[in-house]
């Protein structure tokens, strides 16, 4: 005793002498308090040396049995609380065991409460298959897994009754492991919604590890905010979210690995993501990688995310989504789920990004891929805008019939872009494939605007399904006095079409390629060119609306149907008399050729007024380069059509300038040949290239003169120059020098505008 009593003088002298900051005296139960030397008054053995009592300043005194004092040393103000876990019991070390932090440890399983008012930190490490700690505290702190093996086999392994912020230290080097059990122990005061709960806010930091499984409930939830800043986090289960947060979540770095039954990230408030990764793959049905009641930011970082379940989405947020940066590799494979609505059905779509607000893509590298029926790549309720940045999107889903609310047969379809509001296109690269029946490349039921004045993204949309029959309808019409009458049918299909608005469609500028099954551009209110580039190299109808305008930029279509088809859509098919609709042609050029219909059909009226329009019709009698139920009007512009020996070849009726129909009885020129128009001088008005042989023509142009003869020279070559569309679309070259041509043909103009020629 006189031994230690020594030892103990000895080390007090020592800490008067350096002025060291904190005593620390070590117990033989393995506790530790420490005492800073700056509120000691003085310590002195009472007791007949039996016992140490320390005097503090304000006349206080703590007292400990020389008995249970193993050692005494010296150091640094330690403000970490330390918990060595075994199996079944904890190890504490404990510097405020007298200064407000109380530690209760029965078995394995550790309960603190912290009164103090600084910022202490918590240094777990050890294994225990059933063990736990739970902390309430008043302040902040710091909890330091420093290789933590920890099961709560009835509840949360972590669990901080505290509702302040916790910054959760992943210690170098280490891995920490948590789990929890399959049933929770009723707690009807304090929540326990996760493996690693905590009431406050949680932010991960550090370089370590931290693998977290639950059996039943989230694997990490806060009831405030989660904010990772580093750090590899694994969810290797979860019955419930992954993560889950109420406030918000935000990831500023590290990695995540998520593996659970319902969403991946679920957040009531809103989300931000600027670094960092998240991986996620689930099989589970109508589940979300990330989801959030209110915004989704992404600036930055990798998401991997694959949702294999139907109807399950990718990224789904409640309020607007802003994807400015970043990588997003999103893969759905799940299918279309019917919920019983109404009378029928409401389908659930699996999407890869889904918003019930505005969709605003920004400058993020977004890779998507859905495979299953009716699946979506982006969909908003409202309105999706993209200014920058690089997306690919990919569907294979095909679509079917079903019984919608009010019990009618209706169709759902796979789209890359659908949107119930207004689609912009202003910058980036967009690329949309759609394989499935009846799929849609981008899909809006308001206006669809394509590139600014000061802004040109480049496009490529294609799709390559088929259409299938939706319902079709049979009319019987009876011829009265008993005679039999007759019945029509007609059906309805749902169209794989590549760029489809229910308003109005606007290409202000851009690069834009499309290859369609189907119709190319379908607006059906109108649709509006000012500039840019469109080149559709396959469709049945290249463009579709009620009102057409060309006012400026290059548009080339090969069609198998109508290259340029104008109607009102009042009668199926179309009708032979004006339907109100309008094709006017201001500026620009238009090549467009097709293989079985109209290479322009309006079911209203045509109106040129400058550009110019290259038009081919197929090589059949019933069809022709340009078809108007109204009239065909030229007041300006370069006019040049082509068409077999048309039956119903038709003229142009009014012109502001000079032009010509020229009728030849037999072929003039020859597919992928030069029809070229010169004058007396060999001045160039136009050396069109003709993807098919042709006996009708259609000419007007401003250089025309009245009562002037002018040469049609066929063959030949051309060198130098611009060349516009192709041999198997049509097309017209320029700037360069024709040679090599054979004289075919002359006419000569009269003294009107118009002059048809026939037997020419």
């Amino acid at each position: 005793m006189k031994k230690t009593i020594i030892i103990i003088a000895s080390v007090i002298c020592f800490i008067a002498l350096f002025a060291e900051e904190t005593i620390n005296i070590h117990k033989k139960d393995n506790s530790v308090i420490e005492i800073a030397v700056s509120t000691i008054d003085s310590i002195i053995f009472t007791n007949n040396d039996l016992q140490l009592d320390i005097h503090k300043t304000g006349d206080n005194v703590d007292s400990y049995l020389v008995a249970d004092i193993d050692s005494i040393s010296f150091g640094d103000n330690n403000k970490t609380i330390e918990l060595v876990y075994s199996e079944n019991s904890v190890s504490v070390t404990n510097p405020f065991e007298n200064s407000g932090i109380v530690v209760v440890v029965e078995g394995a399983d550790v309960v603190v409460n912290s009164l103090v008012g600084i910022e202490v930190n918590y240094k777990i490490s050890g294994s225990s298959s059933n063990g736990s700690l739970k902390i309430y505290s008043d302040t902040r702190f710091e909890l330091q897994l420093n290789g933590i093996n920890l099961t709560k086999t009835d509840g949360p392994a972590i669990n901080i009754q505290s509702r302040k912020k916790v910054t959760v230290n992943l210690m170098d080097g280490k891995t920490n492991t948590l789990a929890d059990g399959s049933v929770y122990t009723e707690n009807n005061l304090e929540d326990q919604k996760s493996t690693f709960f905590s009431e406050g806010q949680l932010l991960f930091k550090g370089n370590g590890s931290l693998s977290v499984s639950s059996l039943t409930k989230h694997a990490i939830c806060s009831d405030d905010y989660i904010q990772i800043d580093n750090g590899n986090i694994m969810i290797t289960s979860a019955g419930k979210d992954g993560i889950h947060a109420k406030d918000y979540f935000k990831l500023y770095g590290g990695n995540l690995n998520i593996t659970s039954s319902d969403d991946g990230i679920g957040c009531e408030g809103h989300v931000l993501i600027a670094g960092g990764s998240i991986t996620n793959v689930s099989s589970v049905a109508n589940v979300k990688g990330i989801n959030c009641d209110s915004t989704l930011t992404i600036s930055g970082g990798t998401i991997n995310l694959t949702m294999n379940g139907n109807q399950s989405k990718c990224m789904k947020s409640a309020m607007a989504m802003s994807l400015n940066g970043g990588t997003l590799n999103l893969n759905t494979t799940g299918t279309v789920v019917l919920e019983a609505s109404g009378s029928g059905y409401d389908p659930s779509y699996p999407t890869a990004i889904k918003s019930d607000a505005d969709i605003t893509l920004g400058g993020s590298n977004i890779i998507i891929s859905g495979t299953g029926a009716g699946s979506k790549g982006i969909s908003s309720d409202t309105n999706i805008s993209m200014a920058a940045g690089t997306v690919q999107i990919t569907s294979g889903g095909n679509g079917t019939t079903y019984t919608n609310a009010s019990n009618v047969t209706d169709s759902y379809n796979s789209s890359c872009i659908t949107s119930n509001g207004n689609v912009s296109i202003i910058g980036g690269n967009l690329t949309c494939i759609n394989t499935g029946n009846g799929g849609k490349g981008i899909n809006a039921d308001g206006t669809v605007t394509i590139g600014s004045s000061t802004e040109s993204p480049t496009i490529s949309l294609t799709t390559t399904g088929s259409k299938f029959a939706v319902s079709s309808t049979s009319t019987y019409t009876s011829t009265g006095g008993g005679r039999s009458g007759g019945s029509t049918s007609s059906t309805d299909y749902c169209h794989p079409k590549t760029l489809v608005s229910d308003g109005a469609v606007i290409i202000n500028n851009g690069n834009i390629t499309i290859s369609s099954t189907d119709d190319g551009i379908h607006g059906e209110t109108a649709l509006t060119i000012n500039g840019g580039t469109t080149n559709i190299t396959t469709s049945v109808e290249g463009v579709e609306s009620n009102i057409i305008t060309m006012n400026d930029g290059t548009l080339t279509i090969l069609a198998s149907d109508d290259g340029v088809n104008a109607t009102a859509g009042l009668v199926s098919g179309g009708s032979e008399s004006d339907d109100g609709s309008y094709f006017y042609m201001n500026g620009g050029t238009l090549i467009t050729s097709a293989t079985s219909g109209d290479a322009i059909d309006s079911n209203g009226k045509f109106l040129m007024t400058g550009g110019t329009l290259v038009a081919f019709g197929p090589a059949n009698t019933t069809n022709e380069d340009i078809d108007v139920n109204g009239s065909i009007t030229v007041n300006g512009g370069t006019f040049f059509g082509a068409c077999y020996n048309s039956s119903m070849y038709e003229t142009i009726a009014s012109s502001a300038i000079y032009g010509v129909n020229l009728k030849s009885s037999s072929t003039v020129s020859s597919a992928g040949s030069y029809f070229r128009i010169q004058t007396s001088t060999g001045t160039d008005l136009g050396t069109f290239i003709t993807p098919r042989a042709a006996y009708y023509f259609h000419f007007a142009s401003p250089s025309l003169a009245k009562s002037t003869t002018y040469y049609v020279y066929t063959g030949g070559s051309y060198s130098g120059g611009t060349t516009y569309g192709s041999t198997s679309s049509g097309g017209y070259s320029a700037g360069g020098t024709y040679g090599n041509g054979t004289q075919k043909k002359t006419f000569t103009t009269g003294t009107s505008y118009i002059t048809t020629v026939s037997n020419w």
